[in-house]
Parts: structure tokens; sequence; C-alpha cells
């Protein structure tokens, strides 16, 4: 299914390029206990998955009214730290993006400092990410939020993302707070970008400097050293 509207400079610019929008349900106490995923190639959907995971910690009362999740609902299940093969395969496979993508990086990185890498590839941490919200600031600086779900109102995707929601996201996981929810959520301010004619000539690079949370490493994007933490 193409969230595409057929441009051709999406194409060119998205060419061999895979994205990983990833959203987690968690804190670094209890570990990622829900994670979402949507894999765009090409300006078109390619995969989605999701799934729960054991708690590090029982669940606290404000935890479950944010995200919905009880103990019971994840009993029995894996704990984040058995998806190794599955994330780092995600981050040898392309780029990751976000949503204020500290919070997802942080998660990461307090399960496995270091992803997997292959021989070809300089990469000394998950990074670099495209955060859709960064972007979204500097792009659009007069907002009063860059909440997910505020920019998804305010930029007319509340259809799409009800519709992608209804096909692919488990039945009581089609809300704010669920984790392949708000992947799609991300997904969705990222593709925009390129249906937009003003904004056709953005490039991945560009995404990912503006992305950067400091000025160190804005300047390693610019300079080409993409991989350096």
């Amino acid at each position: 299914m193409s969230l595409a509207t057929g441009n051709n400079i999406l194409y060119m610019l998205w060419k061999g390029n895979a994205i990983h929008v990833l959203d987690f349900e968690g804190t670094r106490r209890t570990g990622v206990i829900e994670f979402g995923v949507v894999t765009l190639r090409e300006g078109l959907l390619e995969s989605t998955c999701t799934g729960f995971c054991s708690s590090r910690e029982v669940l606290r009362a404000d935890d479950i009214k944010i995200h919905g999740i009880s103990d019971e609902i994840i009993a029995g299940r894996e704990p984040f730290e058995k998806e190794w093969d599955k994330f780092s395969s995600l981050r040898e496979g392309g780029l990751l993006a976000a949503h204020h993508a500290s919070v997802e990086d942080n998660l990461l990185k307090a399960t496995w400092p270091y992803p997997r890498v292959s021989a070809n590839q300089k990469q000394l941490g998950w990074g670099p990410w495209i955060d859709t919200r960064r972007v979204y600031a500097s792009l659009y600086k007069d907002l009063e939020s860059y909440r997910l779900l505020f920019l998804i109102e305010i930029f007319s995707l509340t259809d799409r993302l009800t519709e992608l929601s209804e096909r692919h996201c488990p039945q009581g996981r089609r809300k704010a707070h669920c984790a392949l929810y708000d992947a799609f959520a991300s997904a969705l301010l990222l593709l925009r970008l390129y249906e937009l004619p003003d904004l056709r000539k953005l490039t991945i690079d560009w995404l990912l400097e503006i992305s950067a949370p400091d000025r160190r490493r804005r300047e390693d994007l610019r300079q080409g050293d993409f991989f350096s933490g």
C-alpha cells in the first residue's frame, strides 16, 4: 500500500533507503513493554511489526494510566532484550526515525549500548535519527505545540491515521500511547513533507542534520560522518 502521492521527487529522494519509524511504550525503570515499527521504503509502507514485552518491575498506576498496558496484558511475555536480532537488523538495514527520538534512543541504549554493525559500517550508536518533532519545529516555528497528535490534527492527517490503524494495529491499541499507532503517526508526518510542492527538495541528509540534538553532531553530519554516535 502506498502512503505517497506519486510525486517523482519522492522516489528520487528515497531511492534505496529504508526508514524504520519506531515508537516504544515504557520507561527506563520498566524497560520497553510495547514496541511498534513502521518500515518505509521509497515512499511505500513496506512492513509493520508490534509486540508486548515483560516489564522489569511491577507497573505503577501512573504508568498504566498513560499507556493502558497492565501487568496482566504482559504476563508471560519475553523481555525486550530478546528482540536484539530484530532491532539490530533494522539499524543494519536502514535509518531509524521517531517523534522526540531521544526517548527511543535512550531506551535502546539502556537495553543494548550499541547495535550490531556490518563490516562496511562506521557506526558507534543507534543514530543518526530522523526526529519528526525537531523537523517540524524547524519548519513551523510558531506552532503552539509539537506534540505528535497535535501535529496530526492540524495538518489534517487524522483520517489517514485512523485508516492505517484499523488495518494494521491490534484491537484495543488504536489510539495515542499505543506503540504502532504512534509509529504510524510519526511516519505520516514524515511522508507529508514529500507531498508538499514547497518541500519536495528536502533530502534525507537534511532531515538527519536538522534532527541532530547538538552542534557537534550537526557538524559531523555536514561532513558526512553519519555514524559517529
